[in-house]
């Protein structure tokens, strides 16, 4: 159902203050997530975070937003320029979503570019990013990879192949691109990857079907 108010510019205006408070409180949660994850202090200290963990969870509950994205995107459309603000709640790359790693991506010439440090609450084998996290990252990068060519989709079939180990507390690089799309198709073929250093730990490729709904968000902007 389509929001008959006009997208004003104090709406625009509660809708850029938004967004950086949320996106401060999500970096401050992601940093909670990765020190419950790491913390070896006393019992009796965990239960006292513990309520004050409650006690803020019901401070940001006395109002939800039922849009898709809680109003994040507004009518002007997505900005493929900032992938990582684009999809803002997506696990994988949403600025918004504290469960997602802290990537940072650029789109330069339908290229897209990153880096990431991966912490404990992303491991799978020692000191090694968990298999599926990396197939979650892979997934977002080839999406907006064809996004960013121009052919906004969803995945129709990937193949990931685990190079090497992908390491924690590492600085990675990611990449992603697409191929040139066949006359009147309304599919595509992208390819993304992670190196550490100048080892390929992982890479991936996929076919995008194109989806125009996707070019728009689809919900309402928060009043």
């Amino acid at each position: 159902m389509s929001d008959p108010r006009p997208e004003t510019p104090d709406r625009q205006e509660r809708r850029r203050a938004r967004r950086a408070a949320l996106e401060s409180l999500a970096a401050r949660v992601r940093e909670l997530i990765d020190a419950t994850v790491s913390t070896d202090v006393e019992p009796e200290e965990i239960e006292a975070a513990t309520a004050d963990v409650a006690a803020v969870t019901a401070r940001l509950d006395a109002r939800r937003h039922t849009g898709h994205y809680s109003g994040l995107l507004g009518r002007d459309g997505i900005d493929h320029s900032a992938p990582h603000r684009s999809v803002p709640l997506s696990p994988w790359i949403g600025t918004f979503n504290p469960i997602a790693p802290p990537l940072v991506l650029e789109l330069t010439d339908g290229r897209v570019a990153g880096r990431v440090r991966l912490g404990k609450p992303y491991i799978g084998p020692p000191a090694t990013a968990h298999g599926g996290i990396v197939a979650g990252i892979m997934d977002q990068l080839l999406a907006t990879a064809g996004q960013g060519a121009g052919t906004p989709g969803v995945t129709g079939a990937m193949t990931v192949r685990f190079r090497r180990p992908t390491p924690l507390y590492e600085e990675l690089h990611l990449a992603a691109w697409a191929e040139p799309r066949g006359t009147a198709s309304r599919k595509r073929r992208v390819h993304a990857e992670i190196r550490h250093g100048d080892v390929v730990t992982a890479e991936a490729e996929a076919v995008l079907v194109e989806s125009p709904r996707l070019e728009k968000p689809i919900e309402n902007p928060l009043a």
